[in-house]
This record gives C-alpha cells, structure tokens and sequence, in this order.
C-alpha cells in the first residue's frame, strides 16, 4: 500500500472526540473506551492531554481514536452526541477524614461557574464525536524517539573511535547513514550489475587490468630465463 493510500485509509478511520466534562481518572478513560468498541474494534486510542509533544496549556484534551474500518468510524460519527454512564465504581473518591455539614458552612455565591461540570453530579460523560482532525505526520516528527540516531560529533567517545589511531571503521558502527544513495532507474541499474559481475565495470579498468597482466617479470626471473 502506497503511502498516499494508507493515509487516506487512516483519515477515514480516525475521529475526534471532546469531552464535557474531561475524564479525571483512568478508570473514566476506559469506559469512554469501552463505549466506542460497540461501534467496532479501536486499535488506537489516545488522549492529547498527555501529548508531550504538543505544549498547549489547554486541560481539557481532545481523544483521537482510530478504528479497524471506515464504516466503525462512521457508526461512531452518526451516534454523536454519545453519553457514557460512569459506573460507580469509576467514580467513587478514597475515604477521606469527615468534613463539617453544609448547615455550618457559610453559603457562598460562586460567580464563575462553569455549567459543564454539571454532569459529574449525575455521573455521565458527553462525547462529540466527529472526523479526525489530526495531524498524524507531524504528531509522528515531533516525537523525539522518531527518525535516526545522530551521535555528537563533539563528544570524546565519537572522537576517540573515528580517530586514525583506532583504525575503528565508522561505517559499520554509524546508526546513520554515512553517504547519500542516488536512487537509479532499474535499467543502468541492471546494466550496472551485470557488468560488476563480469569484472568489467569500466574501460579504464579494463585496461588497467590488460596493462598489469602483461608487465614485464621480475629480475630474478629473468636471469633465471637466461641461464636455462
């Protein structure tokens, strides 16, 4: 498959998914999990808010998910707005030392409340699910662990082993490589093979071959000539 294909494939499979409000723990991640492979199998499932890469300040994260085939993705768009029913079990918080009754509370008037997070109280997750938006090929270059391995040439170990002391070869020790590859079409590439194999790869080197085979002998061997 052709990487223009595959990436067409991959925009078809992917959604984007926001949260009202965002999942707090994993055990709310999971079930947001749980609610999309209904739809069909999801073979990525990542949440942006721990995208290392990408150093928006924004909490509240989008997911992107990717399923197997297009029509899982399309069964999961049409169903949008989905709402996931947090299991209890999910949502219960560790004991924690009792607090004084609201009675004795003072009452206070909060004046920047924000309504989405009316639904921790009923326990519920709204998802808006819609085509991906993802930039798949740049999440991928700005990962640090992608592409080679390119070593310091500042460094004394690197120093040390290119050196001509050490005689160590670079080549075989690089993760690198040392030389660009010209790319041939197949025909001198082919033509180029077949005259490696039989040794003729120039005409220089042909002659240079003829003129080595019919230098003269040496000394030696010709003073023994002569006495015989």
């Amino acid at each position: 498959m052709t990487f223009p294909a595959a990436l067409g494939r991959l925009s078809s499979t992917s959604v984007h998914i926001q949260m009202v409000p965002s999942p707090r723990r994993i055990g709310e991640t999971r079930q947001i999990l749980a609610a999309l492979q209904k739809f069909g199998e999801v073979t990525t499932f990542r949440n942006l808010k721990y995208d290392i890469s990408n150093k928006s300040t924004n909490k509240h994260r989008p997911i992107v998910a990717i399923f197997e085939s297009p029509d899982a993705a399309q069964r999961a768009i049409a169903s949008s707005p989905l709402t996931v029913t947090l299991d209890k079990s999910s949502t219960s918080q560790p004991s924690q030392p009792s607090q004084p009754s609201e009675s004795k509370l003072p009452t206070k008037q909060y004046k920047n409340h924000d309504p989405i997070f009316d639904n921790i109280a009923t326990g519920t997750i709204k998802c808006t699910i819609e085509p991906s938006r993802h930039n798949h090929e740049n999440a991928i270059r700005r990962n640090q662990y992608f592409s080679a391995f390119y070593p310091d040439k500042e460094d004394p170990i690197y120093k040390d082993m290119n050196s001509p002391q050490t005689g160590v070869p670079l080549k075989a020790l690089g993760d690198v490589l040392q030389s660009r590859k010209d790319r041939l079409p197949y025909t001198p590439a082919r033509i180029s093979g077949t005259r490696r194999a039989l040794g003729a790869e120039s005409i220089m080197g042909i002659w240079r071959e003829a003129r080595d085979s019919h230098e003269e002998p040496p000394e030696s061997d010709q003073e023994g000539i002569h006495r015989v």
